[in-house]
């Protein structure tokens, strides 16, 4: 090749360019995914405000006081737990959404790389290691947020 890239050297950005785009796209939906997931969290908490909402009216007409109690506990738990997984799934979303936006940026920067080296002109890597260790942290902060929503009981 002109530009001095070996094919061994191409081959090998192209099928870094390869994997990026795949996990790029995989990024996309799963991100999609959990947008489903978080519509589908807030149709849930419409209607456990709605089934609280019925809750109430029911405490108001009891007579009994210590069975109101117990009702609206159980409400509070209720919708403490949903909104701390509304929270957590929120969190995991946004770290979500910056890994992409972070993959899609290295992914340019990539391509910029790819057009540097046609051009003859040595790739800018300094944001290689930035990139590498980001990644390595979001991955980390990502199983934590697996672990404490995995730690989290359903209720039926």
């Amino acid at each position: 090749m002109a530009s001095g890239l070996s094919d061994e050297e191409f081959q090998r950005m192209q099928s870094q360019l390869i994997e990026l785009r795949t996990a790029n796209y995989d990024l996309e939906t799963r991100c999609r995914k959990q947008k489903n997931e978080f519509n589908q969290l807030l149709d849930r908490c419409t209607e456990l405000d709605r089934d609280l909402q019925k809750a109430n009216k029911v405490i108001a007409k009891s007579k009994k006081t210590r069975e109101v109690e117990l009702l609206a506990q159980e409400n509070e738990s209720l919708s403490h737990k949903l909104q701390s997984q509304e929270d957590d799934f929120r969190l995991q979303n946004n770290t979500l959404l910056q890994e992409l936006a972070r993959l899609v940026e290295q992914n340019e920067q990539l391509e910029k790389n790819a057009a540097e080296l046609t051009n003859g002109q040595p790739p800018s890597v300094e944001m290689d290691t930035e990139l590498q260790a980001e990644v390595r942290r979001l991955q980390a902060e990502n199983q934590v947020f697996r672990k404490n929503l995995a730690g989290i009981p359903t209720h039926h």
